[in-house]
């Protein structure tokens, strides 16, 4: 069963890490064009701290304190913009707390924010298979995002290197397509920031899919994810995904990823670096 209050309303509204507000011109330029920012400075170059985002969201992630396995499952099963990101965020918080030995600066690095300094791990998702240990739907996700990270596509990282190193891939727009990008984008090792203007996921249209879909989102995380329920292509003749929950799943997973999915924020234009 899952935990009480985790489910959300039909329009998934957000508190987003950074908070959700319209971006000006010259703050959108700072965050899209600026290639050595990281970390919190990235957080700060106009779109709002991180640190200032764990304290604000501390209340909604109270019921579940400080056990990572509550917190996950909460992150797992929610359709609740605002707790899917508190709870993201308070997991990997935690998972870095656990695991560094440094300052509290570093512990309040965001997950995107520390993709310069990954090894021996590469995605946050590996911080948090540390911090939840034997959880048994934990573990089926991880060996889903393992078989999906060690593919030879993305062998070497490739978006990592040469012309791409230090630069930020910006996707707009976060639709199912949107965050699928950044999905792959991720997975080749580029840096990626998701710009959304909405603040929710309100589409309810249903989607049939054709069946390497539903293959494909199950290798995402279907199944251990929610939305869509655990018995999501149980029966392959009703194979079909509410949009809204499609964008919830690939949201999670980009989030697992080391993606910065920013809500409420409107792309404008592109500047080149000075």
């Amino acid at each position: 069963s899952k935990q009480a209050g985790v489910r959300g309303s039909a329009q998934r509204r957000s508190d987003t890490a950074p908070p959700a507000r319209r971006l000006s011109r010259s703050s959108l330029a700072a965050s899209a064009t600026r290639v050595s920012a990281t970390g919190v400075e990235a957080c700060d170059a106009g779109v709002g701290s991180w640190t200032t985002f764990l304290g604000r969201t501390a209340e909604k992630v109270a019921p579940w304190g400080e056990d990572p396995n509550k917190l996950f499952d909460a992150f797992r099963s929610t359709d609740d913009l605002g707790l899917t990101f508190a709870t993201f965020a308070h997991l990997f918080r935690l998972a870095c707390q656990t695991q560094d030995v440094g300052s509290e600066a570093q512990h309040l690095t965001p997950p995107w924010g520390a993709l310069d300094s990954l090894a021996p791990w590469c995605f946050p998702y590996e911080r948090l298979r540390l911090l939840l240990g034997g959880n048994r739907m934990a573990k089926r996700l991880w060996e889903k995002l393992d078989a999906r990270s060690t593919r030879p596509d993305f062998e070497g990282a490739p978006c990592a290197a040469g012309r791409l190193r230090g630069r930020r891939a910006v996707v707009v727009g976060a639709g199912p397509c949107g965050l699928y990008a950044a999905i792959q984008l991720r997975l080749l090792g580029a840096h990626v920031v998701v710009l959304e203007r909405r603040e929710e996921f309100s589409r309810i249209n249903q989607l049939h899919l054709w069946p390497w879909c539903g293959e494909e989102l199950k290798d995402l995380g279907a199944r251990c994810l929610e939305p869509p329920p655990l018995d999501f292509g149980a029966n392959p003749d009703l194979l079909s995904i509410g949009i809204g929950d499609l964008q919830i799943l690939l949201l999670k997973t980009a989030l697992l990823l080391g993606a910065e999915i920013c809500l409420g924020a409107e792309f404008e234009r592109i500047e080149w670096d000075s």
